[in-house]
């Protein structure tokens, strides 16, 4: 990859985060109407809706005070109207706001709460990729590496025996090696973004191959010392 190719590639990556950024903010003002509308009629689920909406609007745009709020309103609501699959992911989103805010203590709390209801609803999906994920990053965030291997590997079995989720897997593998990374132990990290780029390859995921894996993989072999293998990484990312 060239100077123009890479600079190419940075100023389209930065034009679609202001585009993102911006169809957020309409976004924000079109939910917020939906909202007004349907307190004004009483429209329980509706106004679940449009408060997930505002959450997620405003969790993506960095304003995690704001989601929190609107999130901790779509809480209240599916435990109002019993839903428990609402209530499981209103924790589950709020979980990941508290994580993003930088407070992981109640990130857990809230991610365990999650963990809890889709155990008891069989909500396979919400307990790997939702609860084991969110509590896997939060212990990671706070150092506790043994925790955040010990859920991953948990999400690991559940992508693969139970819901045959190959992006999952990948990304779980990919998450493992940060994990094993942190904690000093890079052979391990290596193994696991090795089996991340194997799937990367195999579903044609180019962000996860070349990003995800093969320059994590640089960092490890730099740490290892071993230049032929860095030297065979750089090639295929660059």
């Amino acid at each position: 990859m060239d100077d123009e190719d890479r600079n190419n590639r940075v100023y389209t990556s930065n034009q679609r985060a202001f585009q993102s950024m911006g169809a957020f903010r309409k976004a924000t003002g079109k939910q917020e109407k939906v909202l007004t509308t349907a307190i004004e009629i009483g429209d329980w689920g509706e106004q679940g809706g449009a408060n997930k909406n505002l959450g997620n609007s405003y969790q993506s745009l960095g304003d995690y005070r704001k989601a929190i709020d609107y999130l901790e309103k779509l809480l209240e609501i599916a435990t109002e109207i019993g839903d428990q699959g609402g209530e499981g992911g209103a924790y589950g989103n709020l979980g990941n706001a508290y994580r993003s805010q930088g407070d992981c203590q109640k990130a857990i709390e809230n991610s365990a709460k999650l963990l809890k209801i889709a155990i008891e609803i069989g909500d396979r999906g919400g307990e790997g990729g939702g609860a084991y994920g969110n509590l896997a990053n939060a212990y990671r965030s706070l150092g506790d590496c043994r925790k955040a291997i010990d859920y991953l590997e948990n999400l690991l079995e559940i992508v693969i025996i139970e819901i045959s989720d190959r992006g999952g897997e990948g990304g779980a593998y990919g998450n493992l090696g940060n994990a094993y990374r942190s904690q000093g132990d890079c052979p391990k990290a290596i193994d696991m973004w090795e089996k991340l780029l194997k799937i990367a390859v195999e579903i044609g995921d180019r962000d996860g191959e070349g990003v995800g894996s093969d320059r994590n993989l640089v960092n490890a072999y730099r740490s290892l010392g071993d230049c032929r293998k860095i030297i065979d990484c750089l090639e295929k990312v660059f």
